[in-house]
């Protein structure tokens, strides 16, 4: 490689980061909801969403697991918020790639997200004349290399959309199991009901004669969003494939040899 092809391999990164650049600042935003929920989630932060009660009788001491149901809520609107970061992020990039053709706004222009490949074809189809050929070229490419987790991309759609217009998805839990982790010993399983939640707010767990003392406490846990598919569908799914499919888009369209010399020229 020449200093040339060096100096030209700097230029248009620095030529694709400044015209990209919302592009990622939505998607990293999108990953700090995504830690916030993880958080929520695995109940490492200070909100998590169930927490352990102790009782102590005559007969011995009881332990049951408590659903701590406003947490919960605060679930559905960050991942409203993740959700509309990812969607956004890729009409960021459509707005970016219409600038740098020397076009203005005005049309309001947006990523196709369409579940439906005729559907999609057709909108992606209205984008060419405004954001060129080669970069609708790498939108369909992107979305071909992506088709196993097109289905549960698209559920983030409906799901920033619900932030927006109508009412937040529906979200609902699972705690298959409870695991006591005893210094110096095996974790002890305590199985739950598969409906023990929904019927209740807490479950007893553990009775015995001895108090679980300073053992680690966790749960496996289980989070679906409802009504938005035609069975319940976990967040983990739908974010992956969201961030999948985004991520491949925008990779596939900086990669383009014709982009990043519209993105020189733009950005002189």
């Amino acid at each position: 490689m020449t200093a040339n092809d060096t100096e030209r391999g700097e230029l248009e990164q620095c030529s694709l980061e400044e015209l990209f650049g919302d592009v990622q600042l939505m998607l990293n935003r999108a990953r700090k909801h995504q830690r916030e929920i993880n958080s929520l989630i695995s109940g490492t932060g200070a909100d998590q969403w169930w927490g352990i009660e102790q009782s102590e009788s005559d007969d011995g001491f009881s332990y049951s697991l408590v659903i701590k149901c406003q947490q919960l809520r605060e679930l559905k609107p960050v991942a409203a918020d993740l959700c509309n970061n990812v969607v956004h992020a890729l009409d960021q990039l459509v707005g970016a790639l219409t600038r740098a053709n020397g076009n203005d706004n005005s049309e309001r222009l947006q990523f196709p997200w369409k579940a439906d490949d005729a559907e999609f074809e057709k909108a992606l189809a209205k984008l060419s004349k405004w954001i060129s050929n080669h970069a609708v070229e790498c939108i369909r490419a992107a979305r071909a290399e992506c088709a196993l987790w097109i289905p549960h991309a698209h559920l983030a759609k409906d799901i920033s959309n619900s932030g927006k217009h109508w009412e937040l998805v529906p979200s609902s839990a699972t705690v298959p199991a409870v695991i006591i982790h005893r210094p110096g010993g095996p974790p002890e399983i305590f199985n739950l009901p598969p409906k023990a939640i929904e019927e209740k707010l807490y479950y007893e767990f553990y009775t015995g004669p001895h108090p679980l003392g300073n053992s680690r406490v966790t749960a496996a846990i289980g989070l679906r969003f409802t009504g938005i598919s035609e069975e319940p569908v976990s967040p983990d799914s739908v974010f992956s494939s969201a961030f999948r499919y985004a991520e491949t888009v925008f990779r596939t369209v900086c990669d383009s040899p014709q982009v990043r010399e519209l993105a020189v020229n733009a950005m002189a």
